[in-house]
């Protein structure tokens, strides 16, 4: 078989190279209710149903946070935005 044409240009860069706190904050507990859903999926067989409901709502309170903190960001840059365009 012959092999794929290499595509010319450049490469996608990844957007983890913000530096903003609320969205490196939202990131962590994005990544930390994945793992934790990982998990439970992984060794979910052994587990009673209600410790699976408590690791789902474990999850769930820390995709809700993720949120919070992602509309906080979205506030303030839309405010910083705002200041901006009215000193045009």
């Amino acid at each position: 078989m012959a092999k794929a044409a290499r595509k010319s240009g450049t490469a996608k860069r990844a957007t983890g190279g913000t530096k903003d706190p609320l969205v490196q904050s939202a990131v962590k507990l994005i990544d930390q209710a994945a793992s934790l859903l990982k998990d439970g999926v992984i060794a979910s067989a052994g587990k009673t149903a209600a410790a699976r409901h408590a690791m789902k709502v474990k999850a769930s309170s820390l995709v809700n946070q993720a949120s919070d903190k992602l509309t906080d960001a979205i506030k303030d840059g839309s405010a910083a935005l705002r200041k901006g365009l009215t000193k045009l």
